[in-house]
């Protein structure tokens, strides 16, 4: 199974990524995630094989999460 975290903070956004990719043929999984500081607590557990950052998150943004 290929597992892909969306870290986005528009929620409509997120949900319509997560929809293609669970959508996708072959076994996918998505994990959303709303902001950089709760992908940085919770990746390393997960493990995903790919990572999809909004490189203008509320916050922290994604450049700066990448660099952490």
């Amino acid at each position: 199974m290929i597992s892909v975290a969306v870290v986005e903070d528009d929620r409509d956004a997120r949900e319509a990524v997560c929809a293609v990719i669970e959508a996708a043929d072959g076994p996918c999984a998505a994990r959303m995630l709303a902001s950089a500081e709760e992908a940085l607590a919770v990746l390393p557990d997960l493990e995903p094989d790919a990572v999809l950052m909004d490189i203008q998150l509320t916050g922290m943004n994604g450049s700066s999460a990448y660099a952490s």
